[in-house]
């Protein structure tokens, strides 16, 4: 199995991340290739990026999604609130950390609901998504409009 070419999928990045139109990236990486050691690196490299792995106790909820991530930007305790209260918190956190770009691996059983989500938080700041799994989520068409599918490995 080849391993991934860091270069390579670092430059296609590079070159969604320059698109203005679009705010979602999704990369099938095949499984065992150095997706998360590439993703991390990235991460390292970028200081307004942003990892995260997505555990898939909390993939099926948009609401456990957006906990996941305040908890991995290790925003003080929060209490149960409302999406909307989260996405604020989210917003207002992100432009605190001076981050543009979320980088969410492990994607393959993410509920879809959450794009409408991050769509309309990217829609309020600069900010822009990339997603890996070894398998893409089947897209609602007005997402899909708004993304950049690739294919490494």
């Amino acid at each position: 199995m080849e391993l991934l070419n860091y270069e390579k999928v670092s430059t296609e990045l590079s070159l969604f991340l320059r698109e203005q139109d679009k705010v979602f990236c999704f990369f099938s990486i095949a499984s065992g290739t150095g997706k998360t050691y590439f993703l991390r690196r990235y991460c390292q490299e970028h200081k307004s990026a942003f990892y995260m792995h997505l555990p898939q106790s909390i993939a099926k909820s948009p609401r456990m999604i957006l906990l996941g991530l305040l908890y991995s930007l290790e925003v003080p305790f929060i209490k149960s609130a409302s999406v909307d209260s989260y996405l604020d918190i989210l917003r207002l956190e992100l432009i605190k950390k001076q981050l543009s770009v979320i980088i969410i691996d492990d994607i393959q059983v993410i509920d879809v609901e959450i794009f409408e989500l991050f769509k309309r938080l990217a829609d309020e700041i600069d900010l822009k998504f990339i997603f890996a799994g070894t398998e893409i989520p089947d897209l609602y068409e007005h997402v899909a409009e708004h993304s950049e599918i690739l294919s490494a490995v």
